[in-house]
């Protein structure tokens, strides 16, 4: 009897969370386009969303925005509505969405079947790049990069 609850409360709590997660409103969506970009990495093209504040000064910071499988930048975005951006425009900050290959990142598991492992690309050097051609274009502060990550960009 006692186990019957547990597994009774279990699937209680599972469909609770996923009537939440399927049936909850998306945030709203961000007022500041993104201006889509591109960068190539071990001879790939990997492609990122960049977001820049009104007024972006030289040495700003950095905050780099990683996706969950099976999602992009612009998915990571779209789930996360404008938070992220406010905060980072009054810090003067630059917000990047990257996009995984395949809808993936390297996050190195070994057993990971997606191709991102199998074919063990290089996001570090995806993100490193990414840093690199925002300092190009932006004066960006490379000791002031900083990231969130969700699931599989976690």
């Amino acid at each position: 009897m006692k186990r019957l609850f547990i597994v009774a409360a279990a699937l209680l709590v599972l469909a609770s969370i996923g009537g939440w997660y399927f049936y909850s409103p998306m945030p709203e969506a961000s007022q500041v386009a993104g201006d889509s970009r591109t960068v190539t990495v071990g001879g790939r093209e990997r492609s990122f969303l960049v977001v820049t504040p009104p007024k972006i000064q030289a040495g700003a910071p950095v905050l780099i925005v990683l996706h969950g499988s099976l999602m992009d930048g612009v998915k990571m975005r779209r789930m996360l509505g404008p938070r992220f951006e406010r905060l980072a425009s009054r810090h003067g900050a630059v917000v990047v969405y990257p996009s995984g290959v395949e809808g993936h990142f390297n996050d190195g598991r070994l057993v990971a079947s997606y191709s991102a492992r199998t074919l063990n690309i290089d996001d570090v050097g995806f993100m490193r790049a990414i840093v690199d051609a925002l300092a190009t274009a932006h004066g960006v502060d490379r000791a002031r990069v900083f990231a969130f990550g969700y699931s599989n960009g976690g």
